[in-house]
């Protein structure tokens, strides 16, 4: 439940809050790679 509440929070903070993303035209492949990175940096630090 907590890992879907952070994954919203994300999302809105890409999508909604950060005015830099809309500046060009929107690439649904941006989305996919922020939380692609996002989840390679989750992976790493639960590996240690």
């Amino acid at each position: 439940m907590l890992a879907f509440a952070a994954a919203a929070l994300l999302w809105l903070v890409v999508e909604e809050l950060l005015v830099e993303a809309h500046e060009t035209p929107e690439r649904p492949w941006m989305a996919v790679m922020f939380f692609a990175g996002f989840l390679i940096l989750y992976g790493l630090g639960v590996m240690e």
